[in-house]
């Protein structure tokens, strides 16, 4: 089950980090509460801190591969070093 939630939580940060300004974004934030507490409830902190390491490292993985990087600050810049509008 772990695994699962693992992938569903590392699509939904992916998809919110690439579309910061979807519409849907709060029902995406209320399901990354529920999967924490689902994660919480079946395994504790341990497997919370576990997971959230792994998908930490996924997605600075799969940025870092982009035509775009976004920095921490939220300011995209294109593969040529311009800032996207």
């Amino acid at each position: 089950m772990d695994a699962y939630l693992e992938e569903e939580l590392y699509d939904i940060l992916t998809y919110c980090i690439q579309n910061s300004d979807a519409t849907d974004f709060e029902e995406k934030k209320q399901r990354v509460f529920t999967i924490g507490k689902e994660l919480y409830s079946d395994g504790g902190i341990d497997t919370m801190e576990n997971i959230f390491y792994s998908i930490e490292f996924r997605i600075k993985d799969e940025t870092a591969r982009m035509p775009i990087h976004i920095d921490p600050g939220g300011t995209a810049y294109q593969a040529n070093g311009n800032i996207r509008a």
